[in-house]
């Protein structure tokens, strides 16, 4: 995800919500959800943070106690000292829930290799893309605005 890859955030907000429904449907009733989030080649400019702030805002609303972990690497100490700032926004049993993580070698010790793209150390070799499912989001809400 670069910056504005996404020019209508409507469409994130379904994708999000298709998504989220998506992994409560396989994980079940009870079913937590730990979500590992590579920020590989990411930097300050190709980061958006609209998207991020949509994301993270409809899960903490919508989907708070699906939430088994969050986490994020790699993540430099201007990220993790921005971070001290930035978690005080946020419901103190979400932000509970939520890691930074200095390097990709920390997602191991929080989800078998097995669920873990090979690019980040794991062996997983068709990892959920959320592309597709953003794709169909901006196909349906084409066709709702051309049922209008």
């Amino acid at each position: 995800m670069g910056k504005h890859t996404y020019e209508n955030l409507e469409i994130v907000q379904k994708a999000t919500i298709i998504l989220a429904e998506y992994v409560e449907h396989l994980a079940g009733p009870t079913g937590l959800m730990t979500v590992v989030y590579s920020r590989l080649d990411a930097t300050r400019k190709n980061m958006d943070f609209d998207v991020v702030k949509v994301v993270a805002g409809l899960m903490q609303d919508n989907y708070p106690e699906r939430l088994h972990q969050a986490m994020a690497a790699p993540t430099g100490p201007l990220l993790r000292g921005a971070w001290k700032v930035v978690q005080l926004f946020f419901d103190p049993r979400t932000r509970a829930k939520l890691c930074l993580v200095k390097d990709v070698d920390g997602f191991k010790d929080a989800v078998d290799a097995s669920s873990l793209p090979t690019e980040i150390g794991g062996t997983c070799t068709e990892p959920l893309s959320v592309q597709p499912i953003v794709e169909f989001a901006e196909q349906a809400w084409a066709a709702s605005r051309t049922e209008t």
